[in-house]
């Protein structure tokens, strides 16, 4: 009995030394790396950035950019590797192959409100109406979010403002208002719009005269297949024919000034005329003649920009008109009977960008100083020494792999592992590019073999020492008493007692 239980305690001993041989196999020859493996292709290197990982690596191919790594697919690695990046590479010692990639969802993008303060880590939150935004000195507020219309600066691009209007206090802002250098903006029936650069302030409050505009600013015009023939002149007699052989003659100046002005033109086609009677800002798109009035409309505004984001603004409400107003982007001009007009960007050269189709979005954050600030996407702004940006990041798909080694294929699912000999691997978090190549985290753990062996080695020597514990006899808890000189033990009686008394 002795020679088992040295022989489980030895095996007791093996396991702690397994122990710790799969303890340094795991912390010092581990490698947790990357693998990059394009849909129908394959790959058998694992990179990791240089230096980064406690296990030691005898690969040669240590700190070099990926255009010097033998991967077996070159073009997938460098879409995925930055070239500027430095790696350490494993081989794997087998081909992994990716056979198929099925998109299980696609989720939403995460748009957050980022604020950064020098010297501080930036602070993200999700981009809702009243969430509340940490920063040092106090705390901001996201006020409302939603689609952003507005003009963007580009040097091929031409002078344009972009406008909100809003015509009571209770209602919705139309965005998108986009103003051309020298025309006229209809939102009928409410307003007119007219933009005209300055090259400087002085010359922009210049410019804003103070009577309203009136048929000097009007036009007509006579449609034409695709065209229109405009015409600024309101003499009766003033005419156009076109394709068709249609002619239209002006047979009446419109009364200047008057909101319910008409204007009225003849018109001959062969045998046949009439006459057509066409009130101002009225035209539908399949009337022949158009009539453009801004005097007839109840507000005019003459916005009158100088420099990028700022502007003199002039406004009349009916025959009254309002103190002109020195505006900045972002500013609100009270229009009088509840409607209100905002500045929403002005510039020598800009595009247009509208809400159609996927509409930029933007938020209205209130900072911790009580500034209001409109973020739109991507666009940075200052706040007493907190930087403010409204992100929008795209958020890769849920992926389903299907991997393949030597023929066999395994089923790679997000959470989920395949092991593949000493290799497991998982799916990344961040791979925008998963429908293509799949991006996957490559853990090698030598030490998990020689783990499982020591468990063994573990459990069978404390097991067979413990049975053995339980078997051995026990010793009597007490020795029995010293015999007396010269006793002599007796014979054993019948039931193997013996005696100590003598005859």
């Amino acid at each position: 009995m002795f020679r088992w239980a040295r022989m489980f305690a030895a095996l007791f001993y093996l396991g702690a030394l397994f122990s710790g041989a799969a303890w340094l196999a795991n912390r010092h020859l581990a490698f947790d790396g990357l693998v990059a493996v394009a849909v129908g292709g394959r790959e058998s290197l694992a990179v990791r950035p240089a230096g980064e990982g406690a296990g030691f690596t005898p690969s040669p191919h240590r700190g070099l950019s990926p255009d010097l790594l033998p991967f077996d697919n070159p073009a997938a690695a460098r879409r995925l590797f930055p070239s500027s990046g430095r790696f350490d590479a494993e081989g794997l010692g087998f081909a992994l192959e990716l056979r198929r990639a099925e998109v299980m969802e696609r989720l939403p993008d995460l748009e957050v409100i980022e604020a950064r303060a020098a010297g501080t880590e930036p602070v993200e939150v999700p981009a809702k109406s009243g969430q509340s935004v940490p920063v040092p000195g106090g705390e901001g507020t996201v006020v409302e979010v939603g689609p952003w219309a507005g003009i963007i600066p580009e040097p091929g691009g031409r002078p344009l403002a972009a406008l909100s209007w809003r015509p009571a206090p209770d209602a919705p802002w139309t965005q998108g208002v986009f103003l051309e250098e020298g025309r006229w903006t209809f939102l009928t029936p409410e307003a007119a719009f007219h933009l005209q650069w300055a090259r400087d302030e002085a010359a922009a409050e210049a410019v804003l005269p103070e009577a309203p505009p009136g048929l000097d600013a009007a036009r007509w015009g006579v449609r034409d297949v695709r065209r229109v023939h405009w015409f600024q002149s309101f003499e009766p007699g003033t005419a156009c024919t076109v394709s068709d052989g249609a002619e239209y003659v002006l047979l009446q100046r419109p009364e200047d000034g008057a909101q319910t002005s008409v204007l009225r033109v003849g018109v001959r086609k062969g045998e046949e005329k009439r006459v057509l009677e066409i009130p101002a800002n009225t035209a539908g798109a399949d009337d022949p003649v158009l009539f453009e009035y801004p005097g007839a409309l109840p507000v005019r505004v003459l916005v009158r920009p100088w420099r990028e984001g700022a502007a003199r603004v002039a406004a009349w409400r009916g025959a009254d008109r309002l103190p002109s107003a020195r505006m900045k982007e972002g500013d609100v001009l009270d229009l009088g009977g509840g409607a209100a007009l905002r500045l929403d960007g002005a510039a020598p050269a800009a595009v247009p960008v509208g809400t159609s189709g996927s509409p930029v979005q933007a938020a209205l954050v209130r900072t911790h100083t009580g500034a209001l600030l409109r973020l739109r996407e991507g666009l940075l702004l200052r706040d007493e020494g907190v930087s403010w940006r409204y992100r929008r990041l795209p958020q890769p798909p849920r992926m389903r792999y299907t991997l393949a080694r030597g023929g066999t294929e395994h089923v790679l699912e997000p959470g989920g592992t395949v092991t593949l000999g000493p290799w497991t691997f998982a799916q990344t978090e961040d791979n925008l590019a998963a429908e293509k190549t799949a991006l996957l985290r490559a853990r090698r753990s030598w030490g998990g073999p020689l783990g499982q062996v020591a468990v063994a080695l573990l459990v069978i020597g404390a097991l067979g020492w413990a049975v053995l514990s339980a078997r051995r006899p026990r010793r009597p808890e007490f020795p029995p008493p010293p015999l007396a000189c010269g006793d002599a033990p007796g014979p054993p009686d019948e039931e193997g007692e013996t005696d100590g008394e003598g005859e």
